[in-house]
């Protein structure tokens, strides 16, 4: 599993440290990946602390990792929650983590859900429903054929929704019909 985000309020972190030792307390054998950086930096650090085994942490990684290290987990996780005077509207870590076929676990925060459908490419909770989304970790743990669904699913609407190529091949059409009308 992985995370990748700003290590502040808006991206739940507070929720993702709960989250994390929850499914490691269930699951003493999984591994977890978190980047990023940020104001609750010490949640995390204490988190590392506790469960060292199971916890790789890196401040940053060059884009270039970014892709590679997404191959190599199998459900990317967001736990980004409403503020007052804002939301998560598109988690570009998310878009990522489906064009490497991962599943998603989120909170559904924002514009998350326009593209993760619950039960299809991604299962939701509530924000700050914490057991929920364990329970939906878990859900994923236990019914590798239905993770294995979501992640094909992931992997194919990313290339027809989001890959650059084929969004300019969509407006070039798009501009051609126009054109000759």
């Amino acid at each position: 599993m992985i995370f990748i985000g700003t290590l502040n309020e808006q991206k739940g972190i507070q929720y993702l440290v709960k989250i994390i030792s929850k499914i490691i307390d269930a699951y003493p054998t999984i591994e977890i990946i978190i980047v990023g950086v940020g104001p609750y930096q010490i949640l995390v650090n204490n988190l590392i602390k506790e469960y060292p085994e199971n916890i790789q942490y890196f401040e940053q990684l060059p884009h270039s990792e970014v892709a590679k290290t997404l191959a190599r987990t199998w459900v990317a996780l967001s736990t980004s929650i409403t503020l007052k005077n804002s939301s998560e509207q598109t988690a570009g870590f998310l878009l990522e983590a489906m064009a490497c076929g991962n599943g998603i676990v989120a909170f559904n925060s924002g514009g998350i859900s326009r593209f993760v459908e619950d039960g299809i490419n991604g299962l939701l909770s509530d924000e700050k429903n914490i057991d929920k989304y364990v329970n939906n970790i878990s859900l994923l743990l236990k019914d590798k054929n239905g993770l294995h669904k979501m992640q094909k699913n992931n992997r194919q609407k990313a290339v027809q929704f989001y890959d650059a190529k084929s969004n300019v091949k969509k407006l070039e059409q798009l501009l051609v019909k126009k054109l000759s009308t």
